[in-house]
């Protein structure tokens, strides 16, 4: 059974508009990514430093104090926030990539094969590179904070 072609309504100028607006608004939504996580990856490194001058003095004090801590949490703690500001730092610096610098996307042009990237691949490629560097980072930031209760928890 046939069916009958659907008549819909000519799209008007204030839709074409919108359109073309909401498309701009999400490229530049895009290109921002990367210089988000860049924002994001700052200010963990200075809650990472925070967290690790705060702890060093914290044990100083408990130091004097004579309170027996369990010392291979100390280290390993010490040891998870280095790696930590580590990885946040391998986050900012830049990773080179062969960008195609006159094709936005892949059309029919431009094969699979291709080894460069074209400007929204590589803007992709960024954020996933940023993303990674500084969930590892978290993550290892999150382990020493573990191994802080841990400790604290064998003292009691």
């Amino acid at each position: 059974m046939m069916s009958e072609p659907r008549k819909t309504l000519p799209v008007s100028e204030t839709d074409k508009l919108f359109d073309e607006v909401y498309r701009k608004a999400f490229a530049e939504e895009l290109t921002k990514q990367p210089e988000r996580f860049d924002e994001l990856s700052k200010a963990l490194f200075t809650i990472e430093l925070g967290s690790l001058s705060v702890y060093t003095l914290l044990l100083k004090f408990l130091i004097k104090q004579y309170i027996t801590l369990f010392w291979p949490f100390v280290v390993i703690t010490y040891v998870c926030w280095i790696i930590a500001m580590i990885w946040t730092l391998k986050g900012f610096m830049p990773k080179e990539y062969a960008v195609l610098g006159s094709q936005t996307q892949r059309g029919e042009v431009l094969s699979f094969e291709d080894k460069k990237l074209t400007i929204a691949e590589f803007y992709q490629a960024v954020t996933e590179h940023k993303k990674a560097k500084l969930f590892t980072a978290i993550k290892w930031f999150v382990a020493g904070l573990l191994c802080i209760f841990i400790s604290l928890i064998v003292n009691i």
